[in-house]
């Protein structure tokens, strides 16, 4: 079984494998998922929180361990705020509201995603 997160702020989830389908759902930043199938440009996954699936380009999805599924899974922290911006010396990544953090060190802000270091700042 091969398992997945979210890299990017916003991964919309497709209930076809094509660009023409409905989009059914939308995966946040540090979401984890079950990629189930595979085909030339999509994979079907299926959300660890509430086991919604549905397809994302397999561009889109970045793979990761078993290992690291089943410790991300486990009490994540969520954004409540409507803007987090991750920063990682020039370079910033808009988060919205919801998105998951694992490994956040909550006296420094500091987060550790995919053996990257970004420091979080909340704006509203």
């Amino acid at each position: 079984m091969k398992f997945g997160i979210a890299a990017l702020s916003i991964i919309p989830m497709r209930i076809e494998p094509k660009e023409q389908s409905e989009m059914v759902n939308q995966i946040l930043f540090g979401e984890t998922f079950t990629i189930l199938q595979e085909k030339k440009k999509w994979c079907r996954v299926q959300l660890a929180h509430d086991g919604y699936e549905g397809w994302i380009d397999r561009l889109l999805c970045t793979q990761i361990s078993e290992e690291e599924f089943n410790a991300k899974i486990k009490l994540p922290a969520v954004s409540d705020s409507l803007l987090t911006v991750l920063s990682k010396n020039d370079e910033n990544l808009n988060l919205v509201k919801g998105s998951s953090f694992h490994s956040l060190d909550t006296i420094s802000n500091n987060f550790n995603f995919l053996n990257t270091e970004y420091k979080i700042s909340d704006f509203a």
